[in-house]
């Protein structure tokens, strides 16, 4: 079994088995990493890398792990349409948050969105 080659931060230059890398993917971006734990202080190390190292590590039998983005940032972004929130918007929030009855007045400043 080979070895891998990598820098921890606190001890320099350390070996490692593919079985103590991970190798992590994002399916949506393809940015890639790889995480394993430093034998000697335990601390955990992190490196983003080329997709080109990604398959090297894969190759070499290092395990894989894929992920993807929240779907929250896969969500409509504003289509433009909407004007931008002023300091009107910011001042009737405000008076809305302090009025004592934030349910009635939240609903009202949205129904004057729409």
């Amino acid at each position: 079994m080979g070895r891998i080659a990598v820098i921890c931060p606190n001890c320099g230059d350390i070996e490692v088995t593919q079985k103590e890398v991970l190798v992590r993917v994002c399916k949506d971006s393809s940015v890639g990493e790889y995480l394993l734990t430093c034998p000697l202080c335990m601390v955990i190390i992190t490196r983003r890398v080329e997709s080109r190292i990604v398959e090297l590590l894969i190759a070499s039998g290092c395990l894989l792990q894929t992920w993807s983005l929240p779907k929250e940032l896969g969500d409509e972004q504003r289509s433009g349409d909407e004007p931008p929130i002023c300091i009107d918007d910011q001042i009737d929030f405000h008076d809305a948050v302090h009025s004592g009855d934030f349910d009635k007045a939240f609903d009202r400043l949205c129904r004057e969105v729409k």
